[in-house]
């Protein structure tokens, strides 16, 4: 009986201390901490039924000293020491002045790592700049403009506002952009800060225009100069045509920004606005549904019946599955940003298209959900019958529209709604929640396989570890592959960049989403399972080193990544390149084992010891549509 009492006083002090207690709402919810991931909450609200909470943007950051999650905190506390206001817990630090009078410049830097100085400037150029040098400050912001240019402290970036305060107000918006680290990469009309292993660490967002009307332009053109030595200038090319017309209300801002592009997006909510009988579609801050019977910033009347600009959302929700689950409530919160109206917006199910293939000609079916009056800026929908349906018939994506069908409301020629989209600030941007009973959020070893050996030569360790058949599957950022022999390793590293690129690369992979477990026996769901990570030749004194056994060399080494999987059973196996798959069936934990394993390169017959030696991440691998090995 003694030892039932220990063994219950022990679970109950692991929970303590792996949750924590929130009262929202006069409701008592614990939050299961070791459940987090970038973009989600699970909280139990007793009798074994749980809460998910799902957000567009990421509300933690992974925390490299703590080992785990952490929530941001954008809350601005003043700095007695450096006399500015400065963010109380982020994967970053903003530092803004009290004033308004000294020069700007702004300096991102990501633990010492990489850094970039961005120096914005209208029609005069900046005088030299004073950057600070503490460790760990990721931004420091400074004004000259006289008020003209903001930074927003974001989670994931610095969104610039630069504002034309009147139609005579200078066109001319440039900036530079230094960094000794990193050089400049171009893709598909986005620009990227890349280091020398192909690693993007910052890129560039969309600019627009919004006028105080709520009125947007998206003709924004971005042309960039290499000046040499690190240094870019961006050149901002703005549409002149909406500036200039009578309805524009000023002051105008052009709105962008340099995001830290290793945050993992994990697409639980998308969303565009797109017009109708055009080919126009947006992602930007906001969603716009309008309604008016003229063209938008156009004098005259053009030929279309109306202008209707209506918004599209997908919801993802690939954790809830499993036949026994049962869903109890679910519900989907927006915030609305301007509006010139107080009407109904009706929230629809599309049922026969999908996100992707819809454009202003797109004809698709409907089915209304609910039409409420929105007058004011929270607005709630309940949508628990269409996630229901969805999960019972093991479908995880639900496809949503915003429609302006009720919007046309007064004598104005232009009515809309501006919606804070899923690419906004992280407290105000779409999220949806769902309550659950019947998943098991504590399982021991979750959905992990029996061991069978794999011989294939087109798969990999990292493939193996996805148990996957035939891929040979490298660790990816935005930017393509990283190249680890262009690099020096290190644990910094490894958490700076290997990690959130390896959550990066699995949530692209279809069907597939994960989470940085913060110990090997962090609690996983029971349609999870473990999968380990080192990299290679980390802290080693020489870029030389001789083969064995017969002392060959020398040669460079190669800095590389290695996976394993835990089984059902515990133990742990693995395959090296395109060797045969290998069963550790005495190892229960990876951490505590030499990772060495031979590297062969068969084109030269050469042998390369190659050490794995960096700490070891566990992450939990979630497969919604499994057809691999183990299944």
């Amino acid at each position: 009986m003694k030892k039932v009492v220990l063994l219950a006083l022990s679970f109950l002090l692991l929970f303590l201390l792996n949750s924590t207690r929130v009262y929202a709402n006069s409701e008592l919810k614990d939050e299961l901490l070791d459940m987090r991931t970038e973009n989600r909450k699970v909280y139990s609200l007793g009798n074994d039924i749980y809460r998910y909470e799902f957000y567009t943007n990421p509300i933690h950051y992974f925390d490299a000293y703590d080992n785990r999650y952490v929530e941001f905190d954008q809350g601005l506390a003043y700095n007695l020491k450096t006399a500015k206001y400065t963010t109380m817990n982020s994967n970053y630090r903003v530092e803004l002045p009290t004033t308004s009078s000294v020069d700007n410049m702004v300096r991102v830097n990501y633990y010492d790592l990489y850094s970039i100085d961005i120096d914005y400037f209208g029609d005069k150029s900046m005088d030299e700049s004073h950057i600070s040098e503490e460790n760990n400050v990721y931004a420091t912001y400074q004004n000259n403009l006289d008020g003209q240019l903001r930074f927003i402290p974001q989670n994931s970036k610095l969104n610039a506002t630069y504002l034309f305060t009147s139609p005579k107000s200078s066109r001319q918006v440039n900036f530079t952009i230094y960094s000794v680290d990193l050089s400049l990469k171009e893709i598909e009309d986005t620009y990227y800060f890349v280091d020398t292993a192909n690693v993007a660490i910052f890129q560039t967002s969309d600019y627009y225009l919004l006028d105080s009307a709520g009125n947007v332009s998206f003709k924004v053109d971005v042309e960039v100069h290499d000046l040499g030595k690190g240094i870019y200038e961006f050149s901002l090319t703005v549409d002149d045509e909406f500036l200039d017309d009578e309805n524009i209300v000023y002051p105008v801002s052009l709105i962008g920004g340099v995001t830290y592009s290793l945050v993992s997006q994990n697409d639980v909510i998308r969303d565009k606005t797109i017009v109708k009988d055009t080919y126009e579609g947006y992602d930007t801050d906001i969603l716009t549904v309008a309604k008016q019977t003229y063209y938008p910033f156009q004098n005259t009347p053009v030929y279309l019946s109306e202008y209707h600009s209506y918004s599209i959302l997908e919801l993802n929700f690939d954790e809830l599955t499993g036949s026994n689950i049962t869903i109890l409530d679910a519900k989907l919160y927006l915030n609305r940003y301007q509006s010139n109206v107080n009407s109904k917006l009706p929230l629809s199910e599309i049922t026969s298209s999908d996100f992707d293939s819809i454009d202003g000609f797109s004809s698709y079916t409907k089915v209304l959900i609910s039409q409420p009056t929105i007058n004011s800026e929270n607005i709630v929908y309940d949508i628990t019958d269409e996630i229901e349906n969805h999960v019972s018939n093991d479908e995880t994506t639900l496809l949503l529209e915003l429609s302006p069908q009720f919007i046309l409301l007064g004598t104005s020629n232009l009515k809309y709604m501006n919606i804070i989209s899923e690419n906004a600030d992280e407290y105000n941007s779409p999220y949806f929640t769902i309550d659950v009973t019947g998943i098991n959020l504590n399982s021991s070893y979750g959905d992990s396989p029996a061991y069978e050996q794999i011989n294939n030569l087109d798969l990999n360790c990292f493939g193996y570890a996805l148990r996957m058949e035939h891929t040979i599957l490298n660790i990816s950022t935005p930017s393509g592959v990283i190249n680890f022999t262009n690099i020096y390793v290190s644990n910094a590293y490894l958490y700076q960049v290997v990690i959130p690129a390896v959550i990066y690369t699995i949530n692209n992979q279809t069907f597939y989403s994960t989470r940085v477990l913060s110990n090997i026996n962090a609690s996983i769901s029971e349609d999870e399972y473990r999968i380990a990570l080192r990299i290679g030749n980390v802290n080693e004194t020489s870029t030389l080193f001789y083969t064995t056994p017969n002392n060959w060399g020398p040669f460079t080494k190669i800095d590389d990544f290695h996976f394993m999987i835990q089984l059902d059973d515990g133990s742990w196996s693995h395959k090296i390149g395109d060797l045969p798959s290998l069963h550790l069936s005495s190892v229960i934990n990876p951490s505590e084992i030499n990772w060495d394993a031979p590297y062969i390169d068969y084109f030269t017959g050469e042998y390369f010891p190659n050490h794995y030696n960096s700490y070891t991440i566990y992450f939990a691998v979630l497969h919604t549509k499994p057809d691999g090995w183990g299944y």
